[in-house]
């Protein structure tokens, strides 16, 4: 006769199929169902709930039998995590609390300044942050079986350049100087928040974005799209290499070390998109 006041539990391993284990449990140390997801400790090791039968405390009760098919949960040191990027920016723009994310350019937060346009004068600190870069790949690099990076122990979190933008520039000049602007949104969302004074302008495979403080640009980068055609990639670099000799700049694209300039944007592009 069935004990309404236990259950026997079965415990099957998801990936084997096999059961591994038989237990006798009080009915009120159960929950009253497994349809969401539950995690179990058996032996001081956790499980994840894939499937129960039944799934109710009601039935199982009935039946005095239950049978949960279970998820190894592994357990990751983390020692054994790897940074995805060699380097991130460390200063965030500020943000504007009260402001729409309607038609706002979209970034995640290690979006953030990438691909940066910067002064030509600060070229020694740019040698400088590229230097610590390069660490980061010589020394704390992951590869795969093929040979490929696919991670890395450590990052270079950049400080520097505080002032990427030597020379003042009108963020109300971009789009006569861009020339090609296809869409210019109404400002950039970072991680989810408005950046006050920001501005973005899209040029089909690029989008410039940046901020501005008093209508002066005070950072600006680069965004890639890769669904518009070769004829607007000629488009886009035509005008951002027009917007880099009229105010002394060039391109860093911090996490490949790469440093572009006007003569050169074509071929990064079309070896980047």
């Amino acid at each position: 006769m069935t004990d309404p006041d236990t259950v026997l539990v079965e415990f099957v391993d998801a990936a084997s199929g096999e059961v591994f284990a038989r237990t006798q449990l009080p009915a009120d140390q159960l929950p009253a169902t497994f349809a969401p997801a539950t995690t179990v400790d058996i032996a001081g090791e956790a499980w994840a709930v894939a499937s129960a039968e039944p799934s109710t405390a009601a039935e199982f009760r009935a039946t005095g039998r239950l049978v949960l098919v279970l998820h190894r949960i592994e357990r990751v040191s983390p020692r054994d995590l790897l940074f995805s990027l060699p380097t991130i920016c460390d200063e965030l723009p500020a943000v504007d609390p009260q402001a729409s994310r309607e038609d706002c350019l979209l970034l995640r937060e290690d979006d953030w300044r990438q691909i940066e346009l910067v002064s030509t004068s600060v070229d020694h600190v740019v040698r400088a942050e590229l230097a610590a870069i390069q660490r980061v790949f010589d020394d704390e690099s992951v590869t795969g079986s093929t040979g490929d990076v696919v991670g890395f122990r450590n990052i270079h979190v950049r400080t520097q350049p505080t002032a990427p933008l030597a020379r003042a520039l009108p963020a109300a000049a971009l789009p006569r100087v861009l020339r090609t602007v296809r869409h210019t949104y109404r400002a950039v969302a970072v991680g989810g928040a408005v950046a006050a004074g920001s501005f973005a302008f899209g040029l089909g495979p690029v989008t410039v974005y940046g901020v501005s403080v008093v209508g002066e640009v005070t950072a600006m980068g680069l965004v890639m799209d890769a669904r518009d055609g070769e004829a607007a990639v000629d488009e886009a670099a035509a005008g951002l290499a027009d917007l880099l000799r009229a105010y002394d700049l060039m391109i860093v694209d911090w996490c490949h070390r790469a440093v572009v300039g006007p003569e050169s944007i074509a071929r990064y592009l079309n070896a980047t998109l």
